[in-house]
């Protein structure tokens, strides 16, 4: 038997019965139901404006299904209960996501598990920990646990990692305007070396970082490693790694990472392939935490993807 991990939501109609008659439907239909979280009312995140309030819960299953077909039957479900498909993340009848299989990583149009933003949502987190705070997040190394102790306990800091013209100061200053979030720009240079290290990271320090009020910036103060690996020569490699080494514990790490890549299948020049390697092995560290991974090209796209991750996360 499979663990599965399943989060549920409704904000139109008699959100109660729809969402206790999905639970039953997946007692019928999807395996042995071993949990269910309290049901919680949430605002919506993301969508359009003035939708009503959701209620929002998680199950777990064991299961003989695999993932596919057990996501064929979430749909099933979806549709018996009249869920229509009509606007992204617009109000609707019911959904069901499937959050976790096992530790299964699964990256298909059909199908990505986990599921790509549950670490970074409060309202799928918070009732997902009530019941699986054992079960482990397969791409971050974190537990469920763990996962809704960092939405609580991080302070709100949102770094943006990517190629050079990828598109990070504009991205960033677009959602501090939006969101009113304080701006960190990265000081410029022309070249990188153990100085910049010790300007980036007094622009991040710990003390006086402002608890209730989200901080966008510009520049991920780990990507210079990343850099350095690719760029910098054997002397100027090492200085930056021990700059970085003696800096890092001063600095406010992210709450969330964005991570900005190029379309898939566009190619890359060699250095800039090695570079966007290296911040991906660094962004996947088992100390780094929630990660989303963006599209540079689609930039509304990623704007809309991240206002709706701050609101998520408070």
């Amino acid at each position: 038997m499979h663990r599965a991990l399943i989060g549920l939501g409704a904000n139109l109609g008699d959100r109660q019965q729809t969402l206790a008659f999905a639970v039953q439907r997946l007692r019928e239909a999807a395996g042995i139901l071993l949990e269910e979280s309290w049901w919680r009312e949430t605002a919506a995140v993301g969508g359009p404006s003035g939708q009503p309030a959701f209620l929002n819960g998680a199950v777990t299953v064991a299961t003989l299904l695999p993932p596919k077909p057990l996501l064929s039957v979430l749909q099933s479900i979806e549709l018996e209960l009249g869920r229509q498909r009509t606007e992204r993340w617009g109000a609707r009848v019911v959904d069901l996501d499937l959050l976790l299989y096992d530790d299964v990583v699964l990256d298909s149009d059909e199908l990505k598990l986990p599921h790509p933003r549950m670490a970074f949502r409060r309202f799928v987190l918070e009732p997902a920990a009530e019941i699986a705070a054992d079960m482990v997040h397969p791409t971050t190394g974190w537990t469920v646990g763990r996962l809704f102790a960092h939405l609580s306990a991080a302070l709100p800091h949102l770094a943006i990692a990517g190629l050079p013209g990828a598109g990070k100061t504009r991205l960033a200053k677009r959602l501090a305007e939006q969101s009113g979030s304080r701006l960190i720009l990265d000081p410029a240079a022309d070249e990188l070396n153990a100085d910049l290290i010790s300007r980036r990271a007094a622009l991040l320090q710990r003390a006086g970082w402002p608890p209730d009020r989200w901080t966008i910036c510009d520049f991920w103060f780990d990507q210079a490693l990343a850099e350095a690996t690719v760029h910098a020569d054997g002397n100027v490699h090492h200085e930056i790694e021990n700059a970085w080494r003696t800096r890092r514990k001063e600095v406010m790490p992210p709450k969330l990472l964005a991570v900005l890549e190029p379309h898939h299948g566009r190619a890359l020049p060699e250095s800039s392939d090695r570079t966007l390697r290296a911040i991906g092995e660094l962004a996947r560290r088992p100390d780094q935490g929630p990660v989303v991974w963006l599209s540079s090209e689609r930039f509304e796209e990623a704007v809309a993807e991240l206002l709706a991750a701050l609101q998520a996360m408070r």
